[in-house]
């Protein structure tokens, strides 16, 4: 696997400057570093406009007492589009505009997170048993006492800081 992301990480820089050469030949220069620029100011433009659509759904998702999950995700797919957008290229710039079109996004997202969650990488817990607003009993859990387990409460004393006459304090 380390070999794969060795090979991809030099693969994608080469390929990335094959294609601004090759635009760059038919366009001319001028008009190649005029795309790459306009694309990633164009991009930007987009994903601040639907970053803030996912921070209000997001708010919204949080005061009507469901867990903000896929807002959350939105976001995270919107970082990524950043990141593609800010690197210079013909290649980074096409994946990220497309992870700006919300259905391509959530196409890639749903991909991504059922690959996660089949391959086990992915636990979700959640906090007392039950999501807000759901009734007790959903949960196959709830009668066992829960996921977490038992909580103890004790008082303990640091063994380390006593000193040699066993007097507790420390020198």
């Amino acid at each position: 696997m380390p070999i794969v992301v060795l090979l991809v990480l030099i693969a994608i820089p080469l390929i990335e400057l094959a294609l601004i050469i090759k635009v760059g030949q038919a366009l001319g220069f001028w008009m190649t570093i005029g795309l790459l620029v306009g694309m990633g100011a164009l991009g930007t433009a987009l994903l601040n406009r639907q970053g803030m659509s996912a921070m209000r759904r997001a708010s919204e998702s949080i005061a009507s007492g469901r867990p903000p999950v896929g807002a959350a995700v939105d976001g995270l797919f919107l970082g990524v589009a950043a990141l593609l957008l800010i690197t210079p290229g013909f290649l980074s710039d096409i994946l990220g505009l497309a992870l700006l079109v919300p259905p391509v996004r959530r196409l890639v997202a749903g991909a991504v997170l059922r690959r996660l969650l089949d391959g086990g990488a992915v636990v979700v817990y959640r906090e007392q048993n039950r999501w807000p607003g759901e009734p007790p009993g959903n949960d196959p859990r709830h009668e066992t006492g829960g996921g977490r387990g038992v909580v103890i409460e004790t008082d303990y004393e640091r063994v380390e800081e006593r000193d040699k006459d066993g007097s507790g304090r420390t020198p």
